[in-house]
């Protein structure tokens, strides 16, 4: 099964063409995607926390059967698709990735995962989010790097205990920005 991780980053608008053209068995976008019906159709749509998962709930009640999430989050709103217990999901990109892999995907595409090219450019709002901007005007910039470290430990641990499907990352056009090949970022100090 081919699956298609559409993430929050904002370089996942370069891409937006290759996910519209490009047939995937599944696409899990996030909240963001909702916003935009040039992304549709997706298939689920993952969420981290219980503000994201309200948000999707109250915003897009016909999205309630699509939502993906944890085990709290789908328990106060009866969510079909519960993630088993686990300490990785307080990460959209994380909640994605542990979905593909327990419906069972043989290949995985993400777009738009900015944590793995080292991106701490977060801070940024992208254009096709300006109408519902995530809240970032107090966010210290060490708080967004411990972000990325984080999230993108946790898509390269699920790659590495995951090695029977096969990955794909796909870069950034803008490549100077980031780093050359998908990392872990090292920690903030």
């Amino acid at each position: 099964m081919n699956v298609l991780l559409l993430g929050p980053g904002r370089t996942a608008i370069e891409f937006q063409d290759y996910a519209q053209f490009n047939n995937y068995d599944v696409k899990i976008g996030t909240r963001h995607h909702l916003h935009d019906p040039s992304w549709l159709p997706i298939d689920y749509i993952a969420t981290a926390g219980m503000a994201q998962t309200d948000f999707v709930v109250e915003q897009f009640p016909e999205w309630h059967n699509q939502i993906v999430s944890s085990q709290k989050e789908c328990l106060k709103h009866n969510i079909p698709n519960v993630l088993p217990t686990g300490n990785m999901y307080h990460y959209v990109e994380c909640v994605q990735v542990k979905w593909a892999v327990q419906l069972g995907a043989t290949h995985i595409t993400t777009i738009g995962f900015d944590c793995l090219w080292g991106s701490v450019r977060e801070l940024e709002c992208p254009v096709w989010r300006l109408k519902y901007p995530v809240q970032t005007h107090n966010v210290e910039p060490r708080y967004v790097r411990e972000r990325a470290y984080k999230t993108s430990s946790g898509v390269l641990t699920a790659k590495r205990m995951n090695s029977h499907i096969e990955w794909q990352h796909l870069a950034p056009k803008h490549k100077e920005l980031y780093n050359s090949e998908p990392q872990r970022i090292r920690r903030a100090v």
